[in-house]
């Protein structure tokens, strides 16, 4: 009994872990931030042993001007500055992008952005540095 609720366990823990349904996500990183478990609390506690003051509701609400800045300097082609802030896949199509748009000689009408909808903390992890992922309506 006791192994087939262990392998009950196990595959819900996985189902969990690999979902993407934000709703799911944004409950089991409430969780595990309580019992700090997953790369995401560690993630979390990292940050604030680098900043005491690091305060992850107030990074949801910051989250929200990081992107409209991010944003605002996509829309401009200034791939300088979102070197600074980025990387990964978010860079590389960033870069692209605005290399193509350099190439076929084009740019967005406004290079500043009207309005995003809130920021929705979806993930965090921690490989070599904290990140943290956030979905915005645009």
């Amino acid at each position: 009994m006791r192994a087939n609720y262990d392998e009950f366990k196990g595959t819900l823990k996985e189902g969990v872990e690999n979902t993407q349904n934000p709703v799911i996500q944004r409950a089991v990183a409430t969780a595990d931030i309580v019992y700090m478990e997953n790369s995401c609390a560690k993630a979390i506690k990292n940050m604030k042993a680098y900043d005491p003051y690091f305060d992850f509701d107030d990074l949801e609400i910051e989250a929200t001007e990081i992107f409209k800045e991010f944003y605002c300097n996509f829309l401009s082609g200034n791939i300088d500055y979102l070197e600074t802030v980025a990387g990964g896949p978010a860079l590389a199509i960033c870069k692209s992008d605005i290399t193509n748009r350099k190439k076929e000689f084009w740019e967005y009408k406004y290079d500043e952005m009207l309005d995003c909808g809130k920021a929705v903390f979806n993930s965090g992890q921690m490989d070599q540095v904290p990140s943290f992922t956030y979905i915005v309506a645009t």
